[in-house]
C-alpha cells in the first residue's frame, strides 16, 4: 500500500500569481539590499545578504509547494520518504514488529515523553497527524505521519495483534 501527501495542485492562474509574487519579493529584496543595506555595510556584504535571503525564500517555496511525503506499507515495514519532484529521499524504515503505539501526537507525548520525533507531515494538508511510536536501536521514536483511514487502520491492527 502506498500513500502520498502533497500540496494541492495549483491552477494556472494561481501558479502565475505565485511566480509573479516571487519575482516581486526578490525585486523588493534586491532594492532593499542594494540601495539601503549597501550604504551601511558595503556592496559585497549586501550582495551576499541578498543571495542568502533569496536562497532562503527559494527553499521555503520548495518546501511549501514541491515537497511531498510518500508512505509505503509493506507486509513487515512502513517506509517513509520525502520527495522533491520525482526523486524520493529515504527518511525512516519502521518495522511493524517494533511499533508499540498508534494514536494522536498528544497521547504519544504523554505516554512516551522521551521518544525522539521523526516528522513526515505537511502543514495545511486535510489529513490529521498520526503518531506512530516504535522501538529502534537507540530507544523509542515517534514518527509523525498523515495517514489516511486505511493506513491508520492497518497500523492500529498491527498494534492490537501484538497485544494478544
Amino acid at each position: 500500500m502506498k500513500q502520498t501527501v502533497e500540496h494541492k495542485k495549483l491552477s494556472a492562474l494561481r501558479g502565475v500569481l505565485l511566480i509573479a509574487g516571487l519575482v516581486a519579493a526578490l525585486a523588493a529584496l534586491d532594492i532593499l539590499c542594494v540601495r539601503v543595506l549597501a550604504r551601511w555595510i558595503g556592496a559585497q556584504p549586501a550582495a551576499l545578504a541578498f543571495w542568502i535571503l533569496g536562497g532562503l525564500i527559494a527553499l521555503w517555496m520548495l518546501h511549501v509547494y514541491v515537497v511531498k511525503y510518500v508512505y509505503e506499507l509493506n507486509p513487515d515495514v512502513l517506509r517513509l520518504n520525502r520527495s522533491y519532484g520525482k526523486r524520493p529521499r529515504h527518511i525512516e524504515d519502521i518495522y511493524l514488529r517494533q511499533i508499540v503505539f498508534v494514536g494522536t501526537p498528544e497521547e504519544a507525548k504523554r505516554r512516551h515523553p522521551r521518544a525522539r520525533r521523526v516528522s513526515a507531515v505537511r502543514r495545511g494538508a486535510e489529513l490529521p497527524v498520526t503518531a506512530v511510536v516504535y522501538k529502534s536501536s537507540d530507544g523509542e521514536r515517534v514518527a509523525l505521519i498523515q495517514a489516511n483511514a486505511e493506513l491508520k487502520q492497518k497500523l492500529e491492527e498491527t498494534v492490537r495483534s501484538k497485544k494478544r
